[in-house]
């Protein structure tokens, strides 16, 4: 998709550029919203309302132009990486309940076994959402624990796609900080660090670091234990797994883009 660079030297009118954009999401918005609906109403009529748990996550946000650029996949901007979580549990999660607190995608595993009666797994990163729909200063509520977001984007060229940079971004305590690892060439005003008021400045558009580099240095320290956790729990190479499975394996996992 064009960047704001692009529409300019097209002659492209912004502002109409926009609004067909903006009116393709929202009619995106519009059908998924029928069809979860529709989803739902199923259920409900087969009578397996206490028999099944629904989550839909967003994978990920859209820019408009809110940084120059749209589409996805480039950055780790608010508009990309805050993305909507909605579950549906009747008589297990009370109805209506909107959580404010910054949760992760990881959490929805723990959060759907907990939900479905079974036994979450020792040592996942991340924990059930459960907890945060319990009253406040319940023993429920105690078993939440505040940890930090983390959300990457990484050089994806090896995929054959034309991306040369890469970032994470890493709230806590209210701050959203970005590291930017690897900057394009052509971006000689880009910081090696950004830090945004998470709550105050959620598309990430006043950068504060200069002001605080305290904070600035703290969370970089945090970010940099988390990628080292990160870094001792990866997972084996694709190589290494691929020499373990059976050819039909192989096939099926390279049928499906999985294997090259």
């Amino acid at each position: 998709m064009p960047s704001q660079t692009d529409l300019d030297a097209a002659g492209i009118d912004t502002e109409a550029f926009l609004a067909y954009r903006l009116g393709w999401y929202d009619g995106s918005i519009r059908g998924m919203d029928t069809e979860i609906g529709r989803l739902l109403e199923r259920v409900q009529t087969l009578g397996l309302t206490d028999r099944v748990v629904v989550a839909v996550v967003g994978d990920h946000g859209e820019e408009f132009l809110e940084h120059g650029r749209s589409w996805h996949g480039h950055s780790v901007y608010g508009e990309l990486t805050q993305v909507p979580l909605t579950i549906w549990a009747p008589g297990r999660l009370p109805e209506g309940r909107s959580v404010k607190e910054t949760v992760r995608t990881i959490d929805l595993m723990p959060t759907l076994l907990e939900l479905s009666g079974l036994a979450v797994p020792e040592g996942l990163q991340g924990q059930s959402l459960r907890p945060l729909v319990a009253p406040d200063g319940g023993p429920d509520r105690a078993r939440w624990l505040t940890r930090p977001a983390v959300a990457e984007e990484h050089v994806r060229s090896e995929a054959g796609v034309d991306d040369r940079h890469a970032s994470y971004a890493l709230i806590q305590d209210g701050w959203r900080l970005i590291h930017n690892v690897v900057r394009l060439e052509d971006a000689d005003d880009e910081p090696e660090y950004e830090l945004y008021d998470h709550h105050e400045d959620p598309l990430n558009l006043s950068n504060v670091a200069g002001d605080h580099p305290e904070i600035v240095a703290r969370l970089a320290a945090a970010l940099a234990r988390w990628q080292r956790q990160s870094d001792a729990a990866r997972l084996p190479a694709d190589d290494e797994v691929a020499a373990a499975m059976t050819p039909d394996e192989l096939r099926q996992l390279r049928s499906l883009g999985y294997l090259r």
